[in-house]
């Protein structure tokens, strides 16, 4: 496969036009009881490489992707310390994600030590690196090409950030000679927003009286923000995030991850705590939790209590209307987590067995019909349409929905639909038994599983 031939089509992602009101951020639900917005879990797990049981030491960490309208670049780093050559041991590597199947295109001449397509698009630094390694990237689609920030041992001076340009993602730019900044601190990603690009980085912070004594004494992990306008010049770390009260004393921010979803931004928060029974070591205790925010600078943490299934360095992508997060895991090796469409976050009762009763806050009215996406197979909902000011809008009795599973089910009110009232804005009563409420949307997408 030519790579190239896929780039050049590409696709603004995931951003719908047919959603009213979704439901990601608490604000969007007024006098609650029992009712809570929570994370999802993946509704189904698509295995990319498997786990191979005789190579204890090898794994894969997508890092990251670029989704046209006929395949998806999946970017991840093969790592296997066992690897007699030294570049061998961590390579950047390219993977092709086509109509639910995933392929290695061959780009490089000659087969690699462990066989296969020669699917590496870069290799580490031949020399030993001062500081971290060659182990984070992050590539972004700027105007007509790609740009990479990576980390790895320039050939002046320490290790630290490079960069590196790319017209087809396989073949890459010699690196600087410098790095463009180097410190302790090589774990970084990378958000582009409104011409700025933001850089969420691990920073160390002085912590002498640490619960726990790990690999970092008296250092504690949090994460700081730097920004560019130009990729090349980079304000000093200034701390964005740490700890609180509220988290148990010994927690740790050692990621995070950003990426734009509906009308917010969403943080994939690594959170690690050292581990008594290992003194001087690195811990392998780590959650993951969900923020957001409106602006990608001002943080809330809604979700603190749910711990989501992974962390990735790769974005996420939209396609055939469903969502994809490429990470690892340990017991099922690279995959790839979907969502339907809509449904990283939804409504849903805090106490299953009892009622949750809602009001949505005030929302336009779109031109047609509005519509729920819904989980009611073992269940059901009773939906009120109310006008702006929260005053019934319709004398009959509520729409009622059970038994099903839609991304779009019809709201009606005695056969009308909400385009038939002489409404601008409305709100909706919602009463939830056992069931889950992900959007407001209008027309259903088409469906299609890979």
């Amino acid at each position: 496969m030519v790579v190239a031939s896929i780039l050049f089509l590409y696709s603004s992602a995931y951003f719908e036009t047919d959603v009213v009101l979704p439901f990601v951020n608490p604000g969007t639900m007024e006098y609650a009881t029992n009712a809570a917005i929570a994370p999802q879990a993946p509704e189904r797990t698509l295995p990319l490489i498997p786990p191979d049981p005789n190579k204890p030491k090898l794994w894969y960490a997508p890092v990251s992707t670029f989704a046209a309208p006929n395949g998806v670049l999946i970017w991840y780093q093969r790592v296997n310390a066992d690897e007699k050559n030294y570049q061998d041991q961590r390579t950047l590597c390219l993977g092709v994600w086509k109509d639910g199947r995933w392929f290695l295109p061959s780009i490089g001449i000659g087969e690699p030590s462990w066989g296969g397509p020669n699917n590496v698009v870069m290799r580490r630094s031949p020399k030993k690196s001062t500081w971290g390694g060659f182990n984070v990237f992050q590539i972004l689609w700027v105007k007509d090409h790609f740009e990479m920030l990576y980390w790895d041992q320039p050939e002046k001076g320490d290790a630290g950030l490079l960069r590196s340009t790319s017209l087809n993602g396989k073949d890459w730019t010699t690196p600087p000679e410098h790095a463009l900044f180097t410190e302790p601190n090589d774990a970084f990603t990378v958000l582009e927003k409104d011409g700025t690009y933001l850089l969420y980085q691990t920073m160390l912070e002085d912590w002498p009286k640490k619960p726990y004594e790990d690999n970092l004494p008296q250092k504690r992990r949090i994460i700081s923000l730097r920004t560019s306008s130009d990729l090349t010049s980079w304000s000093a770390q200034e701390p964005l995030l740490r700890p609180d009260s509220e988290d148990p004393p010994e927690t740790e921010f050692y990621l995070f991850k950003v990426f734009r979803y509906k009308d917010q931004y969403v943080g994939l928060l690594m959170k690690y705590y050292a581990d008594p029974k290992l003194p001087k070591k690195h811990s392998q205790r780590i959650q993951t939790e969900l923020l957001l925010s409106p602006d990608a600078r001002s943080w809330n943490r809604p979700f603190r209590q749910t711990n989501f299934p992974f962390w990735t360095y790769a974005d996420p992508f939209l396609w055939r209307q469903f969502f994809y997060f490429p990470a690892w895991d340990k017991n099922a090796g690279l995959v790839l987590y979907r969502f339907e469409q809509h449904r990283l976050f939804g409504v849903v009762p805090i106490e299953p067995e009892q009622d949750a009763v809602f009001t949505t806050k005030r929302f336009s009215l779109p031109t047609t019909d509005i519509a729920l996406n819904i989980d009611a197979r073992e269940g059901w909902a009773e939906v009120e349409l109310l006008d702006g000011a929260g005053a019934p809008a319709v004398d009959s009795p509520p729409c009622r929905i059970a038994a099903i599973d839609a991304a779009a089910f019809r709201l009606t009110w005695d056969g009308r639909g909400s385009s038939d009232f002489q409404l601008w804005e409305a709100r909706l009563r919602v009463r939830l038994n056992k069931a889950r409420i992900f959007a407001i949307v209008t027309e259903p997408p088409p469906r299609h599983t890979p």
